[in-house]
């Protein structure tokens, strides 16, 4: 019984005596990649046709990215800029959040034409332009242009 506790002891004191560092791997291969959340997904657009005005009835969002393809539509819903100028159709604008935010489903505007009043501040009486947190926006609106997944 007493050779066993010794052996014990030893053993137990050998694991304390130190740390061994592996000399056979060196390096560890590359990490591997992190798949992307929803917050990460590409966003559907809907690229701007000719700049002009076109008017009816148009669709909803949803309908649209149903319906997309090479055809261009027309396409109802809330014009909203965000902070980095990007400009979005929205279903719906969340004033609650700070900046205001897109609701979905949204597709991001390409192709719209630069400079236009209705983005003009001073101009908001007139336009119906709205702005929160520096996020400016325009109900009501129609975009006629392609709309791609």
């Amino acid at each position: 019984m007493r050779r066993l506790i010794v052996m014990i002891a030893s053993f137990l004191l050998a694991g304390c005596s130190g740390t061994l560092v592996s000399q056979t791997f060196s390096n560890v291969g590359t990490s591997l990649p992190v798949e992307s959340t929803a917050s990460e997904a590409v966003d559907a657009t809907i690229t701007v046709i000719g700049g002009g005005a076109v008017g009816g009835p148009g669709a909803s969002i949803d309908d649209a990215l149903a319906n997309s393809g090479s055809e261009p539509m027309l396409v109802n819903g809330v014009l909203l800029m965000d902070l980095d100028g990007v400009i979005w159709l929205c279903e719906s604008v969340d004033e609650s959040a700070s900046p205001p935010e897109c609701g979905e489903p949204r597709l991001r505007v390409a192709d719209y034409p630069e400079g236009g009043a209705e983005w003009d501040p001073s101009s908001a009486e007139m336009t119906g332009l709205q702005e929160q947190d520096g996020v400016l926006w325009l109900e009501g609106n129609q975009v006629f242009g392609v709309v791609r997944p």
